[in-house]
């Protein structure tokens, strides 16, 4: 872990957060929330073992960013309520970034491979003027359309 500001920490995702891994970042105050779960399924259990975060947030839907949310199953997990229809299920997130049943199943070998993902269904969704309390430290989504809708 990174400390980037008091009580927020980088998780450097496996092979330095390129595709199809991401960055983590870990929230430790009065609630210890994880943001996206993309880093490498390795390194989700030993954050779920050390820190036992109270909650996992996705910042979006993309493969890279929720593939390890099966490894805090029973965890509340918060998704964008524009994703919360197909987010934690490979099926449905395959059908959104390809274009034929035969690729959708190509891509969706690839991304279980390579990440590990697993299904797992999101628990509660967010939107634009959701404010996150964690103690000392408050997050605010932001809708920001134009990352590969």
């Amino acid at each position: 872990l990174e400390e980037i500001a008091p009580h927020i920490y980088l998780v450097h995702g496996e092979h330095r957060g390129q595709f199809p891994f991401s960055h983590s970042i870990l929230i430790r105050d009065g609630i210890t929330a994880l943001i996206d779960t993309g880093c490498g399924i390795q390194r989700l259990r030993q954050i779920k073992e050390r820190y036992s975060p109270d909650l996992v947030i996705n910042s979006h839907a993309h493969p890279d960013h929720i593939p390890g949310n099966f490894v805090f199953e029973g965890v509340p997990l918060f998704v964008p309520r524009q994703s919360f229809h197909y987010t934690g299920r490979i099926d449905l997130v395959s059908q959104r970034f390809t274009e034929s049943e035969e690729l959708a199943r190509y891509w969706r070998d690839y991304v279980k491979e390579a990440t590990g993902f697993q299904d797992c269904l999101p628990t509660d969704q967010y939107d634009e003027v959701h404010r996150f309390d964690f103690g000392s430290v408050q997050l605010m989504a932001l809708h920001c359309p134009g990352h590969t809708l």
